[in-house]
């Protein structure tokens, strides 16, 4: 068997097990009786088409990457906001993400409360942005946050618009519309990065410039079985460097991540090995799609956050077992990686930091949602690289 469909069929060994490891060879998607299985074969990029492969247990790939895990692995906690019971602004729904301002000033999305709570470094309550409703400057389905360079709030709703909040009142700026449901968006040096997935599948990252106006898209989605499956395993997370433009895709379903110029030229491609991907069959002929992680291992890619001041961020998979499905938990287990934003080089950085939105002015915000919801900060040791 080729070097090729050894590295195909190792990430994808738990989708194709029936069929084993000859159906890598195959030319067409593995279909037993009228059901497609998903992630295909075919999805796995050939290994010609890797630039890296990641492993829990493999040797780190980058230098720069490795120290900056040494920094995370001395990290301790310094604040938590979110109450069982207490203050309205204590309480969360549920947090989806998180941005920091130039000041320190924290922005957490809590998405069942469709809304944005504002903090300061200390955690004090300062104000809330939107609120339920299909209005100006209200939500019918928030999923992303970021903070652009004219120091607005960007946030994203799933109901085919971004919204602009001025930082210093709660009133909506502006709203751009959009002729697909946002999954996420971020900020680079010129331009506003949005990822979503539209029917013609023209790309499933769409760049903006400063005011808001359609730049072009690029960066192919999931290419196999129906338009529903197409749409759905093409969801994925952004990342954005600041200072180069470059951005990095990860699918959610797929243990793939894919680095960008700024010319929307694809740089790199980035595979972890130890990905056990979800179950996911498709109907042949009715095309629903129906996900089964409950008999074993299943992990989805969380999402990539950019270490601000560096050229690297943390790429984080959440873990599922039946027993952390049976009790309602997001996952059982995170892992996490440290990856270059330039060329996809990294290493793994343990399982000990819960999920990461935002690394900026040395500190981690993460946030839990289980037993119920929480931001945690953390703080970073002391360290040469600028920004961390």
């Amino acid at each position: 068997m080729s070097v090729d469909t050894l590295l195909r069929c190792g990430v994808v060994a738990t989708i194709v097990m029936a069929a084993g490891c000859a159906a890598a060879d195959e030319d067409d998607v593995f279909v037993s009786q009228g059901v497609i299985l998903h992630p295909t074969v075919e999805s796995i990029p050939a290994a010609g088409h890797v630039t890296h492969v990641i492993s829990s247990g493999g040797a780190m790939l980058d230098e720069d990457a490795g120290a900056l895990v040494d920094q995370l692995a001395g990290a301790r906690e310094i604040l938590s906001i979110g109450v069982l019971e207490g203050e309205t602004h204590e309480m969360f729904g549920q947090i989806q993400d998180i941005s920091v301002d130039a000041e320190g000033n924290f922005y957490v999305l809590d998405d069942r409360n469709m809304a944005v709570r504002a903090f300061d470094p200390e955690g004090n309550y300062l104000r809330q942005y939107g609120q339920p409703g299909a209005g100006p400057g209200e939500f019918r389905a928030p999923i992303a946050l970021a903070i652009d360079t004219a120091h607005r709030l960007l946030v994203a709703d799933r109901a085919r618009r971004i919204t602009a909040f001025s930082l210093e009142h709660d009133h909506a700026d502006t709203t751009m519309a959009l002729p697909y449901g946002p999954r996420d968006l971020c900020i680079g040096a010129t331009r506003i990065y949005v990822h979503g997935v539209t029917a013609e599948q023209k790309g499933v990252i769409h760049a903006f410039d400063a005011t808001g106006a359609y730049v072009h898209s690029f960066g192919s989605g999931y290419q196999f079985g129906g338009s529903l499956a197409r749409e759905d395993l093409s969801r994925g997370s952004l990342a954005c460097s600041r200072q180069t433009d470059n951005v990095m895709f990860l699918f959610r379903y797929l243990p793939v991540m894919r680095g960008h110029s700024p010319q929307a030229d694809a740089e790199w491609v980035t595979m972890l090995s130890d990905f056990a991907p979800m179950r996911i069959t498709e109907d042949a002929r009715t095309r629903t799609l129906t996900y089964s992680g409950q008999a074993g291992v299943s992990d989805v890619l969380h999402q990539a956050t950019v270490i601000n001041g560096t050229g690297y961020a943390i790429v984080q998979v959440l873990r599922r077992t039946p027993e952390s499905i049976q009790e309602q938990r997001e996952y059982a287990e995170i892992l996490t990686y440290v990856v270059s934003m330039d060329t996809g080089a990294g290493g793994y950085a343990g399982n000990a930091l819960p999920p990461v939105y935002a690394v900026a002015a040395g500190q981690i915000y993460t946030a839990i949602n289980w037993p119920y919801p929480r931001v945690i900060v953390y703080k970073l040791p002391l360290t040469t690289h600028p920004g961390v």
